[in-house]
């Protein structure tokens, strides 16, 4: 039996070796996966940062064109009533020169 006692201890001696290896090759690939998941955190929080600053800047965008499509807003009112204003002067003056007319007529009729 002692032969089988040595070769039953050998055996779990080696099992222990192996389990120690497979322990030292799980903690190697568990430090390479933390450090993995460290600098994936790392690049995702920089990630969210960038964005936040582009959302921010979009909203500025944002901001600066509703501010600019009220004032297009305006301008093409103000271009409007100007063209209205000028229909409306160029009506008038074309009676006056109308009328000018008709008294440069009138006294050369001898009317005036």
């Amino acid at each position: 039996m002692t032969q089988d006692k040595e070769n039953i201890e050998q055996r779990v001696a080696d099992i222990e070796a192996r389990l120690d290896r497979m322990n030292g090759e799980f903690s190697d690939r568990t430090a390479i996966l933390l450090d993995g998941l460290l600098a994936l955190s790392q690049q995702t929080t920089a990630i969210a940062n960038r964005m936040d600053q582009l959302t921010d800047r979009m909203d500025q965008l944002t901001d600066r064109m509703d501010r600019l499509t009220d004032r297009m807003d305006r301008l093409t009112d103000v271009v409007a009533r100007l063209a209205q204003n000028a229909e409306a002067d160029k009506v008038e003056f074309r009676r006056i020169w109308e009328y000018l007319e008709s008294q440069q007529r009138n006294q050369g009729n001898g009317h005036g």
